[in-house]
């Protein structure tokens, strides 16, 4: 389940990046009225609001810059963690189950994950793009996402009967009332962790998500022990969901959402001027990571449509469970920013995601074919899917990054054109390469993830003046460092093909990390550097500013019977 930000409507790129910035900052300042107009402002780019949660001065930018970088590293650990658990279940669960028995779960997923993608009309994006809205908004929201979902799933639950007829899944309805609950309940979550989004504790977003993948994993391989067939993974997705929302409720209090205030029709248009665009991108983005499920079933059938969609899924953990997570950091942390610091953070965030997430997809699709082997004879051929995918899981992270810079700019029309364009690029180059083979199909999957991903750096670099050479040098070192690291590993396999399968992998994963670990401190020398300062100077100051708080605590409490009254 992708959770992306986009918009539609039309943008002008004629603005240069200087009149941009000029009114931004004229919104922010106190005096901005005496500042004299911009001329020609993007006609898109919506005004920064005039928080007191923008950061001005430099102690502010690096109280934000550390907050920030704490919250990636949560959110790197809890997605690491997911990852971990999230190949284990899936790898655990084609021991009961084949490809078939996957893909016609997974029409029934689609449908259900389509009636809740459909309806997400931005407004979550909205709460995190403006911290300054207060709980009224915020109760806007619930009612509208609550009441909308309720809608839409009854209608899904009765649409079923006849799609049945023409989608390639005759026993849709035995599982789609199943998923629709399961949906149901990440939507009684997503309002209350959006506030926790909002606010950057992602420490608790992390501990929600964590346990909740780890009950899935749990769940799901339990059940499919114990002879449930597909059917564990439809309950595995309701306790999933039924943990996260009773963490997430537990860390939230009910008065920061459920405030009961007077509905209001301006409130609702302002929510949804800025959302509708959005939620037309989400269910664009959505599409760009299920409809090609359906296609790859239409040209090559069930079992190849199952195998497909755990090769995706397995491919796609480092981009949703680490790259999509910062993304989520990013956001708030953007919209804190000052345009000039926007423009430096985000070639600088390319670099610092491109060197945690590169060896972590390389990785995978290196070791692709001795995870194969923990599989049983009805998965043969999955390998090599999940090493042509992992292209694509390179690129997602970085489009997610672009989609966070973009919507903090308020250019969310971007957005919605950049994931419309995708679509019909992952669609034509399926359709198109799928002609020579699924493995061309897969190769064109990630094609058209890369297209996507130079058309934004092309955005950025016409809008904001950002040099659109600045982000591949940023990407450069950390990809030649996956080179001994994907060489070894080859090596490795190779060395040990009569070992243990659980003993070639570990050896494999070691050597792997190992060589990696080298080639960046010597071919991604500055970005290593630049990744342990951060860190280093993230948790000194944190520490400094707990040792500042224990003093001022403890000068309290020697204060305090001085000043008492005497007896």
């Amino acid at each position: 389940m992708s959770d992306k930000e986009i918009k539609g409507e039309s943008e002008d790129l004629g603005a240069t990046p200087a009149e941009e910035a000029k009114k931004i900052e004229a919104e922010k300042t106190p005096d901005a009225a005496q500042a004299p107009a911009p001329e020609g402002p993007p006609a898109d780019a919506e005004p920064a609001p005039k928080s007191s949660k923008i950061a001005r001065s430099s102690e502010e930018k690096r109280d934000l810059q550390d907050k920030a970088v704490r919250a990636a590293g949560w959110t790197i650990a809890a997605g690491l963690l997911a990852r971990a658990t999230g190949v284990l279940g899936s790898l655990g669960i084609t021991y009961f189950l084949d490809p078939e028995a996957i893909g016609a779960v997974g029409a029934a997923v689609i449908v259900a994950l389509t009636a809740n993608q459909f309806t997400l009309l931005g407004y979550g994006q909205y709460l995190v793009a403006k911290p300054d809205e207060g709980k009224d908004v915020v109760f806007h929201v619930t009612v509208l996402h609550i009441g909308i979902g309720i809608v839409a799933f009854a209608a899904t639950f009765f649409l079923g009967f006849p799609l049945v007829k023409w989608m390639p899944a005759p026993s849709l309805m035995k599982y789609l009332p199943w998923m629709l609950v399961a949906t149901m309940l990440e939507r009684l979550y997503f309002v209350p962790e959006r506030v926790l989004i909002r606010e950057l504790d992602f420490p608790r977003v992390a501990i929600a998500r964590s346990l909740s993948d780890l009950t899935y994993t749990a769940v799901s391989i339990g059940l499919a022990i114990g002879k449930f067939g597909a059917m564990s993974i439809l309950f595995a997705n309701v306790a999933r969901g039924l943990v996260r929302l009773v963490i997430t409720w537990k860390f939230v209090p009910w008065s920061a959402w459920l405030t009961p205030t007077k509905l209001r029709k301006d409130v609702y248009r302002r929510i949804l001027k800025f959302g509708l665009p959005l939620g037309a991108s989400q269910a664009v983005a959505f599409a760009n990571t299920r409809f090609d499920n359906l296609l790859m079933g239409r040209l090559f059938g069930e079992a190849t449509m199952g195998m497909y969609q755990m090769a995706y899924n397995l491919a796609d953990m480092p981009a949703e469970q680490i790259g999509e997570q910062i993304a989520e950091v990013l956001l708030p942390s953007f919209a804190r920013m000052t345009p000039e610091d926007r423009k430096k953070a985000i070639v600088r965030v390319t670099g610092i995601i491109s060197l945690v997430i590169f060896p972590v997809a390389v990785g995978f699709g290196a070791i692709a074919l001795t995870a194969e082997r923990l599989m049983t004879a009805k998965w043969a051929g999955i390998g090599k899917m999940l090493m042509v995918l992992c292209v694509m899981s390179i690129t997602r992270p970085l489009i997610s990054k672009a989609h966070s810079y973009l919507q903090a700019t308020g250019r969310t029309i971007r957005i919605t054109q950049l994931e419309v364009f995708k679509l019909v690029a992952v669609m034509i180059c399926v359709f198109g390469f799928g002609h020579f083979g699924v493995l061309w199909a897969c190769f064109g999957v990630g094609v058209a993830f890369l297209l996507e991903l130079c058309l934004s750096w092309y955005i950025m670099a016409r809008g904001d003046g950002i040099p659109f050479t600045a982000f591949f040098a940023r990407l450069v070192p950390p990809l030649l460092a996956c080179v001994p690291m994907a060489a070894s590993v080859e090596g490795t396999r190779r060395l040990l093909l009569g070992a243990p399968v659980l003993v070639s992998l570990l050896v494999q994963i070691v050597v792997g990390a190992i060589a990696y670990a080298i080639g960046a401190l010597i071919l991604a020398r500055g970005q290593s550097n630049e990744f342990i300062a951060l860190t280093k100077s993230a948790l000194d100051r944190r520490r400094k500013k707990k040792g500042g708080d224990d003093d001022e605590k403890g000068d309290d409490d020697t204060k305090k019977p001085a000043e008492a009254p005497a007896t």
